[in-house]
This record gives structure tokens, C-alpha cells and sequence, in this order.
């Protein structure tokens, strides 16, 4: 019934308006209760990026926005205060900048598109610190966490229609983006976490719908990994304590995996013979592939390049760390004018890479920055989850920014949707576990002028 198509197909443009139509008269008719504050706009522009993309493909207006909203974040803030964790963000942003534009001098690349290019660095960043600057109330950062799985539960209806509309598409998600469907899993794992904290990290009753909804998203997308990595994340979230009433939650997941795992194989097209959706149900089919996928199948093993997430890891780490001294090795290989490595230059067989082959994004990142800019890119987001005083969230944010980073995209650490919501799941989490108190209300700086209210929020 529905056709699967990967996001080298273009969508045919009247598809595409026709979708976005459909979009803006959900959100006409439902979408009620925004404060039109710097902090709310923000996030509704982040999750609404498709329709000015729509005019502008290449996001040159999506970046000047949201560089705007961030230094007005930046300027309404009052900063008394930054604590050692803070101020080692700030450093090791500084040393990560520093790497960063020295490849571009180095490679003769004009540091106008330089800094074109570090904006996805710039503004996690300037978000985390405007955040903080703002000094919320516990109130108002309940608001803007509630507008964030406001907005996920239309991602979620929007995935919905654009399964009716115009099918299984990796290029496509929700509001949010045409390009890349790994925005899904940032919006599934982000938001269960949000929605675990907004609940006083326990689900009850119908919050489930909820829970399970926010796969639909990924889903669409055809995003395998989803199926591994989200109940993961589940267990981490329900094993808060262990008693009779989380055993019994366990025991339901552990109920629900086979269930999940027949749907899993038959409904993406990677994982059964027929490469449909609702293929045969094949586990072994399913299997041989992940190994091919990853590179560490015994016939990509024996081949003399590296191929997949994992065999290219075992390939260029070992070569970076035989040489950390190498130029290429300490700031990363020459650049284009894009930002991406430059062809001319780079050849994935030098590397022991089969060419066009994937990569996880630490190896991408080491190619590209160099191992010590990758490890101050590293360190700024570590520090910025210590922040979050309760343990089993910031464990639960470290493994997900870790295992993005090295066994799949590192999309966290380098695309602007998925950082940006990284750090308003860490500047919720600072909060719920009484980062920052209600005290902080007489310094607050986001206080909302009556006449910018779009419709007063019942809340």
C-alpha cells in the first residue's frame, strides 16, 4: 500500500506543498497556547524548519533567524554566575573554535564560509548559556517543556500524514526538516526523556500513548536504529528503583519484545528478503544484514578495505593513532567551501575505506577535525551533561550522546536540530533536578509583555 523510498528520491514539488498545507491548517485549527517569548520562538522554529525551506532550500534564512534569536538570548541575559563545569564548556568551546578555523587557514578556505560552516557549533552553545542567562522560574521552564512535547505530539500526527500523503520517506520528518530522517530518533529519545522529567520520572496510564507515539516518528523515517536503541532507553527511564511495580513494567516490555521485534523486521524494508514494507518475517535475513551494515560480516572482513559503521572505525583509528602528530591527523584533512572534505585531497582507499562507504561520526569527525579538536567537541558536551545534578539523567543523556557519537551519525555533535534539542533536554533536566530554584524569579529576564501573548496559555 505504502511505497518506501530512501532520501536520494526527490519528492515531486506539488507533493511536497500539498503536504505543508495540510501541516499548516493542523497547526491553524489545534496548535493554541504560545507565548511569543525569544526562548518560544526559538523552539518553534526549530521544529518548523520544512516550510521555510520550502523557500529557501538552502537554510541561508533558518540560520540568520536563529543566529538573531540567539544573540538576543545572549544580551537579555544576566550572568552572575558561571560555575567550574560551565567554565570549562567555555574553554574547551574556545580550544574546539580555535582547531576548527585552523584547518580552514590551513586548507587556504576563506573563514567567511569558515564561520558559515562553525555556525551548527556556535549555536548549542549560545542556547545553553542563553538559557541560563535568562534565569527561568521552575514555572516557566515547565512552559517550555510542555511547548516541546506540544510540538512532538503534532510531529507525531504529522508523520501520521506524511505516511498518507506521501509514504515512507527517509527525507522528510514531520515539520522539522526535508533533508535526513536521523531528526526522528533525536525527536524520540529527546522527547521521552522531556516527557519522563515533565511526569516526575514515572509513566502512568495513557502517558504511554504517548511513550510508543513518539516512535511513529523515526519509524516513517525508516530509521532502523530506533528499534535497538529505544527500548534502551526505556529501561533506563523505568528502572529508576527497583520494586515490585517496576518489575512488573519490565515484565511487560519483556512481554512486548517479540511482539516488537516481528513488527520491527516485517515493517522495515532493510530487514526482510522482499526489501518492502511488511516483508517476511526473516531474523536471520535481518542479522546477516546488521553485519553487513556495520562492516564486521565474515566476507567484509576479509576484504582488504573497511567497510560500515564499525569496520571503517577499526580502520581509521588505529592509522590516526599511529600518527597523532601527522598535520592531517591534529586538524583534520583540508576543506571545501561546503565544509565537507575536500575531494581533492581526501581518498576514502588511502584510508582503507571502500569509497562511499559509512562511517560513524567519530570517524567522521576525527577526518574532519582532527583528533584534538573531536576530543574538545567531545568534552564540551560531557561537561555539559555533568551540569544535570540527578544521576540517572545524565547517564541516560551521556550514553545516548555516546552512542550517537561512536557507533552511529554523530549527528548530536554536528547538525544544528539535533544539538539544539540535546541542549534543551540538558537545560530541562538542570532544572527538574532543582538546578536552579524558584528563588531565581526576581532576576528572571523573560518576563512576557502582555501584548506578545498569541493566546493565553491555560497553563
Amino acid at each position: 500500500m505504502f511505497e518506501f523510498k530512501t532520501a536520494i528520491h526527490e519528492i515531486p514539488a506539488q507533493q511536497l506543498y500539498y503536504y505543508y498545507l495540510v501541516l499548516f491548517v493542523l497547526y491553524l485549527f489545534f496548535l493554541r497556547g504560545v507565548k511569543l517569548t525569544t526562548l518560544s520562538l526559538t523552539i518553534m522554529l526549530l521544529f518548523n524548519q520544512g516550510f521555510l525551506l520550502l523557500i529557501d532550500n538552502q537554510g541561508v534564512l533558518i540560520k540568520i533567524l536563529f543566529i538573531i534569536l540567539a544573540f538576543v538570548l545572549l544580551f537579555r541575559g544576566r550572568f552572575t554566575f558561571v560555575n567550574r563545569k560551565e567554565y570549562r564548556i567555555l574553554i574547551f568551546s574556545l580550544l574546539f573554535m580555535i582547531m576548527f578555523f585552523w584547518n580552514y587557514i590551513y586548507s587556504g578556505v576563506s573563514l567567511l564560509w569558515g564561520a558559515y560552516q562553525y555556525y551548527k557549533h556556535f549555536m548549542p552553545i549560545a542556547l545553553y548559556f542563553g538559557i541560563k542567562g535568562l534565569k527561568l522560574t521552575m514555572g516557566q521552564m515547565n512552559y517550555y517543556a510542555n511547548l516541546i512535547i506540544k510540538l512532538l505530539r503534532f510531529q507525531i500526527v504529522f508523520s501520521i500524514v506524511k505516511l498518507v500523503v506521501i509514504g515512507f520517506r527517509e527525507n522528510i520528518v514531520g515539520s522539522a526538516a526535508n533533508t535526513g530522517g536521523g531528526i526522528g530518533i533525536t525527536m524520540a529519545v529527546c522527547g521521552v526523556i522531556i516527557y519522563w522529567l515533565l511526569k516526575n520520572k514515572e509513566f502512568k496510564g495513557n502517558d504511554w500513548w504517548f511513550v510508543f507515539g513518539l516512535v511513529i516518528i523515526p519509524i516513517v523515517s525508516n530509521k532502523r536504529a530506533i528499534w535497538i536503541l529505544y527500548p534502551i532507553i526505556l529501561v533506563f527511564l523505568i528502572t529508576h528503583f527497583i520494586s515490585r511495580k517496576t518489575l512488573r513494567k519490565l515484565s511487560y516490555v519483556v512481554l512486548l519484545l517479540p511482539l516488537i521485534l516481528y513488527i520491527g523486521l516485517r515493517l522495515n524494508p532493510s530487514f526482510n528478503p522482499q526489501k518492502k514494507v511488511w516483508g517476511s518475517f526473516d531474523p536471520d535475513y535481518a542479522m546477516d544484514f546488521i553485519l553487513s551494515y556495520t562492516g564486521i560480516s565474515e566476507e567484509k572482513r576479509e576484504s582488504d578495505l573497511a567497510q560500515g559503521r564499525l569496520g571503517t572505525a577499526m580502520a581509521v583509528i588505529p592509522s590516526v593513532a599511529s600518527r597523532p602528530f601527522e598535520i592531517n591527523n591534529l586538524i583534520g584533512l583540508p576543506k571545501a567551501r561546503s565544509g565537507r572534505l575536500s575531494s581533492d585531497s581526501f581518498d576514502m582507499e588511502e584510508y582503507g575505506m571502500v569509497s562511499g562507504t559509512i562511517t560513524t561520526g567519530f570517524v567522521l569527525m576525527l577526518l574532519q577535525y582532527g583528533w584534538p579538536a573531536t576530543l574538545f567537541l567531545l568534552l564540551v558536551y560531557i561537561n555539559m551533561i555533568s551540569t544535570i545534578p540527578d544521576k540517572r539523567t545524565r547517564n541516560v543523556l551521556m550514553f545516548f550522546m555516546l552512542w550517537d557519537t561512536f557507533l552511529y551519525t554523530g549527528t548530536v555533535l554536528n547538525t544544528t536540530f539535533h544539538s539544539l534539542l540535546f541542549v534543551l533536554t540538558v537545560a530541562v533536566a538542570q532544572y527538574k533536578s532543582q538546578y536552579v530554584s524558584d528563588g531565581q524569579a526576581t532576576a528572571n529576564t523573560e518576563q512576557i509583555p502582555e501584548v506578545l501573548f498569541a493566546v493565553r496559555s491555560a497553563n
